[in-house]
């Protein structure tokens, strides 16, 4: 799987640091599915967190900046 090699490399880089990705939806629906986790939509501007410890994969909180069904003011 392209998407857990680069953060197999990503992690071995950051050796034990934290690090940010930001990445497109797929990317999240992909690392999600390899948890094990039921497809859900992930709204505009939203984010789900991730760990990687010892090499293992576990998933976090998802995050929405916007509420899903929010319209902004300057959309």
């Amino acid at each position: 799987n392209r998407v857990m090699a680069a953060l197999d490399r990503v992690a071995q880089r950051a050796s034990g640091g934290a690090v940010l990705v930001v990445a497109h939806g797929g990317v999240v629906y992909s690392l999600e599915d390899a948890c094990g986790e039921p497809w859900r939509r992930i709204p505009n501007l939203g984010a789900r967190w991730f760990e990687i410890t010892n090499g293992r994969l576990s998933v976090g909180p998802r995050v929405e900046l916007i509420p899903d069904g929010t319209m902004p003011d300057v959309l």
